[in-house]
């Protein structure tokens, strides 16, 4: 039984070497002249193309399927480039309320100042308009981060922060 195997082994072998003509195919089923045939040794280059042909052969170029996904990937990834350095995920929106803008106005005042007490005042405001409703939960949390900062002792980055917070403010929404 083993002899049988070998035999066919071999006999597959040179079938594989010699069996498909002077051309070779890539893994997409396109012909690929001078590379070895699937299956075959490596070291083998395979004879070039007559000179009849008009144009050069096409070397590994990638199948229909795999230049839609390359293109998808470059416009996915283009499109959260642009967003992020459009600012498309900015800080979260106070909302129109005009009594939540003097509050963050006067907490940036207290910052600015470095006044812990006047930054503790605008902390007792700013939960108070949480609590009734004024402010969004993630408009709180943010602005609470940024007192705890400050009251760190991290005056100039909590300054910073928040007047980023501040500048991406749109009215009304």
């Amino acid at each position: 039984m083993e002899e049988i195997l070998a035999r066919f082994a071999d006999a597959l072998h040179k079938a594989i070497g010699t069996g498909r003509g002077d051309h070779a195919f890539s893994p997409c089923g396109r012909r690929w002249p001078e590379r070895p045939d699937e299956g075959g040794i490596t070291g083998v280059r395979r004879p070039s193309r007559s000179s009849s042909t008009p144009h050069p052969p096409l070397r590994g170029t990638f199948s229909r399927k795999g230049r839609r996904e390359a293109a998808f990937g470059k416009i996915l990834a283009t499109a959260v480039l642009a967003s992020a350095v459009c600012g498309c995920w900015g800080p979260p929106q106070i909302g129109g309320d005009d009594a939540s803008f003097k509050a963050v106005d006067a907490l940036y005042t207290a910052v600015s100042l470095r006044e812990v007490k006047l930054v503790d005042q605008c902390q007792t405001t700013l939960k108070s308009l949480h609590e009734a409703g004024s402010l969004g939960e993630d408009v709180s949390q943010s602005l609470e981060s940024i007192i705890v900062e400050a009251k760190g002792g991290a005056w100039e980055d909590a300054q910073t922060r928040l007047a980023r917070f501040m500048e991406g403010q749109r009215r009304g929404r």
